[in-house]
């Protein structure tokens, strides 16, 4: 059975863990001693996951996959092929949320997240957690 290369897994898996942690940090960080400066080093892995993604979809797009096996049906061998371009998507998307939190600029924001137009002319186009538990 085919496998995907070495480099693809290790790719894998270390933006998998980052990503896990990035996310425990950036639940935590309320919660956590303020003199670790946790933001800091989420804002640092964010960006860590950002780069490695890219490399990751270069490596697949330089290095091809493994054969998909013949019995899957054709809807899921589509959703695998386009997968690596939904995640970058995806990845970028959270990157310009997160700009736009750290920067405070309006327009990365309405591009990626459904927030309240009348929100934004009134000066609340910073993302928080307000604007995502709300739906906006």
């Amino acid at each position: 059975m085919a496998r995907y290369t070495s480099v693809a897994r290790l790719l894998h898996w270390i933006i998998a863990i980052l990503i896990l942690v990035n996310l425990w940090l950036g639940f935590a960080h309320d919660s956590l001693p303020k003199e670790w400066k946790v933001m800091p080093v989420h804002k640092s892995i964010g960006l860590t996951v950002l780069a490695l993604t890219l490399v990751r979809l270069s490596w697949r797009l330089a290095h091809k996959p493994p054969a998909l096996p013949a019995a899957m049906p054709g809807w899921e061998k589509l959703a695998a092929n386009l997968n690596p371009y939904h995640l970058l998507r995806l990845h970028a998307d959270r990157a310009a949320v997160r700009l736009d939190h750290v920067v405070g600029g309006r327009a990365a924001l309405e591009l990626v997240l459904p927030v309240r137009r009348a929100e934004i002319r009134r000066g609340q186009g910073r993302c928080d957690r307000r604007h995502i538990a709300r739906g906006a």
